[in-house]
């Protein structure tokens, strides 16, 4: 803030007034609230989970059928979760637009903006390749902003495979974690 209070005289003289943001800026302490609160509600419940589950012996998070079985029971789960989150999310009121939520702000916005702003306009276009030139060159890869999860090599027979393939990891209700914690990477003997 000291380096914002003494910059701001430099900047407006010599570039004018809109050259710097003042004032609270709410676009940022909304995207912040999101993902604070997606932290608290989804990721820190899994998170506390797999942590626990290194803690307890139940999870080796360097045994490749460990990290098989954790996705296999968690992953669906976890999408689950988000998915929950977002429709909460989107349809929450906001007390500073009138009790309206995101999702109708934003339905607003579109009907307000249409025919004026190109990106609302993109969203109605029927396009499905704007902005792909099958001629053109292709992009250079951008490897340095990736996470790279490397592939879960497991060799698990074909008799237990077929059972896996039977059994559905969200048929588990979401209140009996502690019943996944001890069971979700039992694995048929010989196969750990």
């Amino acid at each position: 803030m000291v380096w914002k209070c003494k910059c701001c005289p430099f900047y407006v003289g010599k570039r004018g007034l809109n050259s710097v943001i003042t004032g609270v800026s709410v676009p940022n302490q909304r995207i912040e609230r999101l993902w604070a609160e997606l932290n608290r509600v989804v990721s820190r419940h899994f998170i506390n989970i797999f942590n626990f589950m290194e803690e307890h012996g139940v999870l080796d998070s360097l045994n490749e059928l460990h990290l098989f079985c954790l996705h296999f029971v968690y992953l669906p789960r976890i999408e689950r979760a988000v998915t929950e989150f977002i429709n909460q999310w989107n349809n929450h009121g906001l007390s500073t637009q009138g009790g309206q939520t995101p999702l109708q702000l934003w339905h607003s916005g579109v009907i307000n903006n249409a025919g004026i702003h190109p990106a609302i306009n993109s969203i109605f276009d029927a396009d499905n390749y704007y902005g792909i030139d099958e001629e053109g060159p292709l992009p250079e890869l951008q490897t340095n902003n990736n996470v790279v999860i490397p592939d879960i090599d497991v060799t698990i027979n074909e008799t237990t495979m077929n059972i896996i393939q039977q059994v559905n990891p969200i048929i588990v209700p979401p209140e009996s974690d502690d019943h996944l914690l001890s069971s979700s990477l039992v694995a048929p003997s010989g196969e750990r």
